[in-house]
C-alpha cells in the first residue's frame, strides 16, 4: 500500500458521504442561527429516483421505498466509481475545478420549510421522507 492510499480512500469516501448527507439528511439537522436548510442540488439528485419510480409505477409506497433505498445506493456507487476515475485519470487542473464545483454544490442550500413552499413541486429527497414516513 502506498503512502497516498489513506488519502485516496478518504477522498473517495468523502465524495460519497458528503453528498449523501447533504442530499438526504441535511434537512433534519437544526443549525444555530440558520435553522433547518436543504441542499437543492443534491436533494434533486437523490430525489430524482423517487420521481422516476413515481412516474413509472405510480406514487405509492413501493416507489417511495425504491426511491429511498435503491436510488441513493446507486448514486453512492456511481459517486464512488467517479471519485476513483477523478483520482486516477483526470489532469490536475481539471480535477481542481471538479473538486471546487463539488464543494460549491454542497453549499447550494436554502431554508427548509415544511408544508407549502416554493419547492413542493420539485423531486427533492425530503418529499420521499414525507411520503414514506407519513
Amino acid at each position: 500500500m502506498s503512502e497516498r492510499a489513506p488519502i485516496r480512500i478518504l477522498f473517495r469516501v468523502a465524495l460519497v458521504l458528503l453528498p449523501l448527507f447533504s442530499g438526504t439528511l441535511l434537512q433534519t439537522v437544526q443549525f444555530p442561527f440558520l435553522g433547518r436548510v436543504e441542499n437543492l442540488f443534491w436533494g434533486l439528485i437523490f430525489g430524482f429516483g423517487w420521481f422516476v419510480m413515481g412516474n413509472i409505477a405510480g406514487y405509492g409506497r413501493l416507489s417511495g421505498m425504491l426511491g429511498f433505498f435503491v436510488w441513493p445506493g446507486l448514486i453512492c456507487i456511481t459517486l464512488f466509481l467517479l471519485s476513483g476515475w477523478l483520482w486516477h485519470k483526470i489532469c490536475q487542473k481539471a480535477a481542481r475545478w471538479l473538486i471546487f464545483l463539488f464543494f460549491l454544490s454542497l453549499f447550494a442550500v436554502f431554508p427548509f420549510h415544511e408544508g407549502h413552499s416554493s419547492t413542493e413541486r420539485l423531486p427533492l429527497f425530503d418529499h420521499i421522507l414525507n411520503w414514506v414516513f407519513d
